[in-house]
C-alpha cells in the first residue's frame, strides 16, 4: 500500500508526541490514526528531582524516535532510546550498565540519598 500521500501528516503526529498508524482497505489508503500515552501531570517534575541529584534521564521505549523524542522535550527527559522491541529491552539495560552509564539502585541507595539529603522532601 502506497501510503506516500500520508507521510506529512504522520511526521506531524510524531512530532506532537502521537504514534501515527496508516489505515487501508483493498489496497488503498484510507486515513491515519494518531494515538498517544498522556503525559501525567507530573512527570517533568519528576524528571527534574532526578536532574536535581545529578542524575541524567534516559527513556528506553519501543515508541518510534519522533514520538518518543517529542514525548521527552515535553518533560526534560535528557536522552531518548527508541524503537527498542520487548525482547531487547533487557539487553539495552545491560548495555547501559556496562557502559558505566547506569546504576543499579534499589531500597538502601533511596535510604543513602534521604539520609544524605540528596532526596527532595516532596519526592514519594
Amino acid at each position: 500500500v502506497d501510503v506516500g500521500a500520508l507521510h506529512h501528516d504522520a511526521g506531524t503526529a510524531a512530532l506532537l508526541g502521537r504514534t501515527p498508524i496508516y489505515v487501508a482497505a483493498d489496497g488503498q489508503p484510507l486515513g491515519l490514526v494518531m494515538i498517544a500515552d498522556p503525559i501525567k501531570a507530573d512527570s517533568a517534575a519528576a524528571v527534574a528531582r532526578l536532574h536535581a541529584l545529578g542524575l541524567t534521564v534516559v527513556m528506553l521505549t519501543g515508541d518510534n524516535a519522533a514520538t518518543a523524542q517529542a514525548v521527552a522535550d515535553q518533560v526534560g527527559i535528557d536522552e531518548v532510546i527508541a524503537e527498542v522491541l520487548p525482547a531487547d529491552k533487557a539487553a539495552k539495560v545491560e548495555a547501559l550498565l556496562a557502559a558505566g552509564r547506569m546504576q543499579p539502585a534499589g531500597l538502601a541507595e533511596v535510604a543513602a540519598a534521604k539520609a544524605t539529603g540528596r532526596w527532595p522532601k516532596d519526592a514519594s
